[in-house]
């Protein structure tokens, strides 16, 4: 057992990993659950991001487990009907950003042209210095992305983004 070298997530809970000793990450348990489509990646550790990532991939193109499941399916980002329904779920969206705008210190990452009718990333100005800064970030117009987050309902649906993994280029963008 690893610990995710986290403080208690906002349950209380302190959050680990099983795997075997000398393994290459500490994935193990969490990978193979991930693999067979039991288990979403929440982008939560970037120690093992990579592997769940590949993991997850592959149960979701095979449609393995939850990934055959509608409830569980990739949300469209630009359906912000239907994401506005999920509000205190973890979904996985995707879709192009149509813009990407700073307002009262926050960035904000929106797919559709009228924000509050699609899903809309935030990043707290903290957050974002973190993070290295939008550059690091490479959110920009037109970009393809894959997003996951619990969905928060606030004049439309957001996922605040905490950290580097919970957003994947799609579009081949260098160093994704």
């Amino acid at each position: 057992m690893r610990l995710s070298g986290r403080s208690p997530d906002r349950y209380g809970r302190l959050r680990g990993f099983l795997s075997e000793p000398g393994a290459a990450d500490h994935s193990g348990v969490a990978a193979d659950l991930v693999a067979r489509g039991l288990l979403r990646w929440t982008a939560d550790n970037s120690d093992c991001a990579a592997t769940l990532r590949a993991a997850e991939d592959r149960a979701r193109d095979a449609r393995l487990g939850l990934w055959a499941e509608p409830y569980y399916e990739v949300q469209d980002a630009a359906d912000g009907e239907a994401l506005i329904t999920a509000e205190g779920r973890f979904v996985v969206a995707e879709g192009r950003v149509a813009s990407v705008r700073t307002a009262a210190g926050r960035l904000y990452v929106n797919f559709g042209k009228r924000w509050r009718n699609a899903l809309s990333l935030t990043v707290s100005e903290a957050t974002l210095r973190r993070l290295g800064g939008v550059q690091a970030l490479d959110l920009r117009t037109g970009a393809r992305l894959r997003a996951r987050g619990v969905v928060e309902a606030r004049r439309g649906p957001i996922i605040e983004v905490l950290n580097r993994e919970q957003i994947e280029r799609l579009d081949g963008a260098p160093g994704r």
